[in-house]
This record gives structure tokens, sequence and C-alpha cells, in this order.
């Protein structure tokens, strides 16, 4: 692609060889990519499968160097002659012998990679016998390597690797970039592989199979490489091939899960080209005439990528205003409608739609649940909080069911557990729940209870002072002593009555308690009693 950018792959297929001149027996298979980008090679494996006893291994590097070239990994530096089994490393580096010349290595996935820096030796007639009158060169041939490779073990089944060269990365770059890669592996089966580079905005496939296959929106129906970028104002360049020239791939589609604009260019091999339900989709003439294959180039104008901003909007539908403070609730309606109004413009770029997704998760991160209401007058400032009516009486059966709301169906609480209903709406914590009183209402509730406690021993003192007169009452036979005590008992009652219902306006009492008109009932009693010993004419004795 823009002849820059590539993707490659490999069928490795040694399932029928037959002995060499060694007498090796393989039956060898394997997925294999690169996909090429500005600086970096991604190398890709999978399904690396085999069955005839012997060790399979993926050689990373295997470069002839000399003592003074530094092979570092994580930082670490392997000595001459060292050699290591690392578990899970992120990157390596092999410094070059001239300037620009030095070679990094990220590690995408976790494996353990084997690293050494040693001597090795051998012959050239090893590997090559030479013959058909060639001169055979038997010279021992000696030299330093820097070595690593990916051990898959023996008779390995479906075993994968994954490894990114950055070519003339320094030492600091090649950290940098382990720490911050622009590379992501999206598939790596034995069916599809594919990368995509965020810097780039680049998507390579490499499909494998004979089936259709679907990675990140875009579906490639069977067998090929497909390399699509995405440009920030809609534009998006399609490059496809087959590495297949016969009537049974003839054509090679590739449907995006995007709606179409327009189309900007596209070559003459591309066929077809469909919007419908959504998708758009193209068809490449892969084979022509049994020339070689090409590349097919087709350039397109769409409307960004709304499928994350579909979901977050979705998201937002089942929340409710009177659950959280006016302050939040209003930022999330600012952020939806943006949200919404930016999903409804087929013009708006993908920077637009990626901020608006980012705003909309923030509002909702940021919702601060409103204080739970008392069952009192809701009016003044509380009343601000919840621009809704507030129901605080429910039916007697009612209760709150595990999502939140009242219900008064008995079976709907059956399957819900006790801790589920506890927690169902949890109380605000003092630094998300609004002081909703006024300045004079908490002193005048500390008073009150001041005032309750006072007033109830001086009630009681004088009720006993009452029940205390009464029974002189009856003691005494002198009539003026029997006035005196019967007029000062009824006195006192009467204060006590008073008294009563002076603590039950200010203080904590109602008149629905039962057990406070327990305490009024013995100076009711004694002012009765008081008053029938009068009636009797005792005090006249």
């Amino acid at each position: 692609m823009d002849e820059r950018y590539g993707a490659a792959g490999m069928i490795l297929n040694k399932s029928n060889s037959i002995p060499g001149s060694k007498g090796i027996q393989m039956d060898l298979t394997a997925r294999k990519s690169w996909f090429t980008f500005d600086h970096e090679i991604v190398a890709l494996g999978s399904g690396i499968t085999s069955s005839q006893g012997r060790s399979v291994e993926t050689i990373v590097e295997n470069r002839k160097i000399t003592q003074d070239n530094r092979l570092v990994i994580d930082g670490r530096e392997i000595a001459q002659g060292e050699g290591a089994l690392i578990d899970q490393p992120r990157y390596a580096h092999l410094s070059g012998s001239t300037p620009g010349s030095d070679l990094g290595y990220y590690f995408p996935s976790p494996a353990a990679v084997h690293i050494q820096k040693q001597e090795h030796s051998g012959y050239w007639k090893d590997i090559n016998a030479m013959k058909n009158g060639f001169t055979v060169d038997e010279t021992l041939k000696t030299d330093d390597y820097a070595t690593l490779w990916f051990d898959h073990g023996v008779d390995p089944q479906q075993a994968q690797y994954a490894y990114v060269i950055l070519p003339c990365a320094s030492e600091a770059e090649t950290k940098a970039y382990a720490e911050n890669p622009q590379i992501e592996i999206i598939a790596q089966t034995s069916d599809v592989h594919a990368v995509y580079h965020h810097g780039l905005n680049i998507l390579a496939i490499n499909n494998f199979s004979e089936t259709p296959v679907t990675v990140n929106g875009v579906t490639v129906d069977k067998a090929g490489s497909v390399m699509i970028r995405f440009y920030d104002d809609g534009t998006i360049r399609i490059a496809a091939m087959s590495p297949y020239n016969d009537a049974s791939h003839e054509t090679l589609t590739v449907t995006l899960d995007r709606p179409l604009i327009e189309v900007l260019h596209q070559d003459a091999n591309v066929k077809n080209t469909v919007f419908a339900d959504g998708q758009f989709t193209a068809q490449f003439q892969t084979r022509d005439n049994d020339k070689p294959q090409n590349t097919w180039l087709l350039q397109i104008r769409s409307e960004a990528d709304k499928r994350e901003l579909k979901l977050e909007i979705a998201k937002t539908e089942g929340l409710n205003a009177g659950n959280y403070t006016r302050a939040s609730w209003n930022s999330l309606q600012e952020a939806l409608a943006e949200a919404e109004t930016i999903f409804a413009d087929r013009a708006a770029s993908q920077t637009q739609v990626d901020s608006v997704v980012k705003r909309l998760i923030t509002a909702v991160r940021q919702l601060v649940k409103a204080p739970a209401q008392p069952d009192t007058d809701t009016s003044g400032s509380a009343s601000e909080i919840h621009p809704e009516p507030i129901q605080t009486k429910q039916p007697e059966n009612a209760r709150l069911t595990q999502s939140g709301t009242l219900s008064t169906d008995k079976n709907a609480h059956e399957n819900e557990k006790p801790d589920q209903l506890a927690t169902a709406v949890p109380e605000p914590s003092p630094e998300t729940r609004p002081d909703i009183s006024t300045p004079e209402e908490t002193p005048k509730s500390e008073a009150a209870e001041k005032t309750t406690g006072a007033l109830a021993i001086v009630n009681l003192v004088m009720m006993i002072l009452t029940v205390l007169a009464a029974v002189l009452v009856y003691l005494k036979r002198k009539p003026k002593t029997a006035a005196g005590y019967r007029w000062a008992g009824l006195a006192i009652a009467g204060l006590s009555i008073a008294i009563f219902f002076i603590t039950e306006r200010f203080g904590s009492w109602t008149f629905v308690d039962s057990w406070t008109w327990l305490m009024l009932l013995p100076a009711v009693l004694s002012a009765g009693l008081l008053w029938s010993v009068r009636s009797n004419g005792r005090d006249r004795e």
C-alpha cells in the first residue's frame, strides 16, 4: 500500500516432504506473517505443529558480529560466551558496527526467549554438499554470533510466536517503543493474522482460510491479504490481493461495517462496489488472464466509526435524574446532547467521534448520587436537588428491590438475598452528600434534645410530688392542712401536664409514642384522686 507498507504471508506445509540427502523427514506445518510499516516489521506465527519427534524453533536473529557489538535484553547486557533463557522479556537490542545499523526487538506477547552471544564453528559442506562438479569448501569457519530464538519444544501442537523488528533503533528508542508500542495484535490464529498500527491507523489482515474472517468490522471472504488505512476526514484506502491465480480465486470480496458516503477512486479491477444495510462491499478481480497477481486499490469516503459512540449513548438510557445531584446530571445531559449531535452528523470526523465518546464516558463516571431524603417536608434547598416530586410514603408492604425500586409484589423478593436488598441503594458518602439544612436547623435540634432531657426530669419529680400530695390529703384530718395539700397537689399536677405538652412540642417525643403517655398517667390519676377527695368532703372532718 502506498509503496510503503506491506503484508506478506506463508502457509508452511512440510507434511508431504520426503527425506533429503541427509535423511531428514519433516511434517512441520505453520502459518507465518510479516507486516511492514515505517519503523517496524511485525512477525507473527501460529499453528506450529509437528509429530516427528524433533525440536522445533523459530529463529528471531542469528547475526554474525564482533565482540564489540553489545547484546542487551531488558537492560541486561549479555557477556561474550554467555547464554540465557529469559522469561517474558519486553525488548532486546543489538548494537551495530557502523552508525545507524543497530537493531531493536520488541516482544508483544508473553513468551520465553533464548539469547546468546557465542562463538560458532562449522563447515560450509555441512549445509551444502556442493555436488555436480563444484568444489567443496572444507575449511573450518569460526565467528561470533548473536542469536535469539523461540523454542517450541518437541512435537509442538498449535504453537505460536510474535516479535517486532525495529531497524536502526537505538537501545533507548527500543526501550521507549516497548513502553509505548504502536502496534496491536488483533488476531493470531491458524485462520487469520491481523495487526493494527495505531500511529498510522492501518489495519493489516492475512486470511489463510477459504472461509470469511472478520476483524475489527472488516470481512475478507477467502484467502488473501488486505491493508486498510483510515484517515481522520473519513477517507479510507483499501489495498487487496490474492495469492492465487486460478478459477476458484477469481475474486476477493472485502466488506466494511461502515456507511459509505462516496467512492473517490477505484482501480480497473475493482468491481461491484455495493452499499447496503450500513455496510460497504467491494469485489476485487484478482485473476487477470493468468498474469502475475497484483495489488488493487480502492479509495472511498465513509462515515467515522461510531459503534462505540452508539454503545455509550445506549448505556445512558437507564439512568434516572432523581438519583443524582443536579450539577452532575446537567453535565451528563450536555455531554449526551453533543454525543447525539455528532452521531447524527455523517460528516463528523473520527477525531470528533473519539473526543465525544471520552467526554460522555467521563460524564457518566462523574455522576454523584443524591442523598437519601427524610420522611419530612422536602421544601427549600432539598427540593432543588430533586426537580421531580418525591414520594416519601410507601405502601405498607412495599420493599426495596435489587434494582433499587419499590415493589409491593411479595413474589418479586423471593429470589433476592438480604445483602442484595441492603446494598441496592448505597448511602452517599459524606464527601458527596450535599448539606441541605439551614443554619438554624442544627442548633435548634441540639437544643431540643437538651430541653427534652431536662423537662423529662422535672416532669418526673412533679409527678412524684403530685402522688405524695394525694397520699398526704388522705392521711391528714385537719381541713386546712388537707386543703393545702390538695390545692398544692392539683397545682403540681397541672404544671406536670403542661410540662409534658411543652416537652412534646419542643422535644423529640410525639403523640404516637405510647410510652410517653405512660409518663403523663401518674399526674392525671393523682389529680383525679385529689379532686375526688374534695368532692367527698373529707377535708371537712
